[in-house]
């Protein structure tokens, strides 16, 4: 059985609608959820699921997203794989980062009376 990893809660500022128009195909066939505002230049991404854990393919996403940013745009988007991570982009850059989840978030849990 392979492994799958999940992309969700993706903003993006700094997304020309040239570039968009370029990306929106692939875009909308790996995301549930593409929002797009031409006059803000802002992207939103959700629901992406059944990405193959290889990192060919993680790979390849993020190098595609990054390429959609103009010079100064930011972005980010969440990674559920066996571990969650965020990548931060730049345009032409990306960065993975760990984030740390706890298993249940209700241990050491503080009770107000």
């Amino acid at each position: 059985m392979k492994s799958t990893c999940s992309l969700h809660c993706g903003n993006f500022a700094g997304v020309t609608k040239g570039d968009f128009k370029k990306i929106e195909k692939f875009l909308r066939g790996l995301f549930d959820y593409v929002y797009y505002d031409p006059e803000a230049e802002r992207l939103e991404l959700t629901g992406a699921r059944e990405i193959e854990d290889t990192p060919q393919e993680i790979i390849s996403v993020f190098n595609r997203l990054a390429k959609v940013l103009k010079e100064g745009g930011r972005g980010k988007i969440m990674l559920q794989c066996e571990v969650s991570e965020i990548c931060y982009f730049r345009r032409n850059m990306w960065k993975l980062m760990s984030v740390h989840i706890p298993p249940d978030p209700f241990d050491d849990i503080h009770h107000v009376v």
